[in-house]
């Protein structure tokens, strides 16, 4: 463990009462609280190093809390999922491209109990992003965080055509999804 860092001068009940990292910090949080009062995210910088590690554990879920409505959005709205394709399965090879897409889909609406969605079957709701797993990538930045992806041809919202080629197609076939108990 770090110098920097030890369990008694963090209160494990509050994630925000934890002192900034230095690099001798990097992999060290106490992850038993993570574990213990079912945290799901984390907001200080994470080394690439260990968000490849996080990212490639079997249950790591993949999504993202940016708001679209926001005038100065976070880069992860429109970054997020084309990354993980990108960086972390076409460019670092940390797993596999079906697994990126299950962490993204699949294991999402299963453990939000979100019913016909995530699988391609018969019966669920057509929900489909169809790319170049060759060129996708993440654009945006801090300073034009609305830069959309390369790499994505179309995207269907419930069998519907939404985007094509980076133009909306004025289709709004999209509804609030609930989760199911």
């Amino acid at each position: 463990t770090s110098s920097h860092l030890s369990t008694k001068e963090i209160d494990t009940q509050n994630p925000y009462t934890y002192p900034q990292p230095t690099s001798s910090d990097i992999g060290f949080l106490p992850w038993s609280s993570f574990n213990r009062h079912r945290w799901s995210i984390f907001n200080r910088r994470v080394h690439e190093d260990d968000i490849g590690r996080i990212l490639s554990h079997p249950l790591t879920m993949v999504g993202s809390d940016g708001l679209v409505h926001d005038a100065h959005p976070h880069p992860r709205l429109w970054g997020t999922f084309p990354r993980v394709l990108g960086r972390y399965v076409r460019d670092r090879r940390l797993f596999s491209l079906e697994e990126a897409i299950h962490k993204m889909t699949g294991l999402s609406a299963s453990r939000f109990a979100i019913p016909n969605r995530g699988t391609i079957k018969i019966g669920n709701c057509a929900d489909l992003v169809v790319f170049n797993a060759q060129t996708i990538t993440d654009r945006a930045t801090y300073q034009d965080p609305s830069l959309p992806p390369e790499g994505i041809v179309r995207v269907f919202v419930n069998g519907k055509l939404a985007c094509e080629n980076g133009t909306m197609t004025g289709s709004r076939a999209g509804r609030m999804l609930r989760r199911r108990s």
